[in-house]
């Protein structure tokens, strides 16, 4: 199993020990171009989340926002395509989802992108490293 699929099996487990209702969207064909992996429902209202899970965010205290992913439709990255109302990014060694809503993560990065460290991937995929303390207040929930 995938990193990506370990960490959205645990979110959906986690949700669910909230109380939260989760319904799995990853593999639905109308989803995908969105980049939506889950439907949530408190009771309240529903949103939609997009899971990333990350190998090295515990050491590296960073994010890697994806702009550009040459498997991907047009090249883009997730973060340029993405529908979804809130980012999960886990941290996969310590089991952790940080919660931010992708508009605000959006308004960060158009603001902060000229400062922002570039990385890139052994499979082509090129983003930002966007440090967890320089968004912290952007983090309204942790889940663990």
């Amino acid at each position: 199993m995938s990193i990506g699929k370990e960490g959205e099996k645990l979110f959906a487990q986690l949700m669910r020990g909230q109380g939260v209702n989760v319904t799995d969207v990853s593999g639905n064909c109308n989803y995908w171009h969105k980049d939506i992996d889950f439907i949530i429902d408190n009771g309240k209202d529903e949103r939609t989340v997009e899971v990333k899970n990350d190998s090295r965010i515990y050491k590296t205290g960073n994010m890697y926002i994806e702009t550009a992913n040459p498997r991907s439709a047009g090249g883009k990255g997730w973060f340029l395509f993405c529908q979804a109302d809130y980012l999960a990014y886990g941290d996969a060694i310590n089991k952790r989802y940080y919660f931010i809503r992708l508009k605000e993560l959006r308004e960060y990065v158009a603001e902060h992108y000229l400062f922002l460290r570039e990385a890139s991937t052994y499979d082509g995929s090129r983003g930002f490293l966007i440090p967890l303390e320089d968004v912290a207040d952007l983090i309204f929930f942790t889940l663990e």
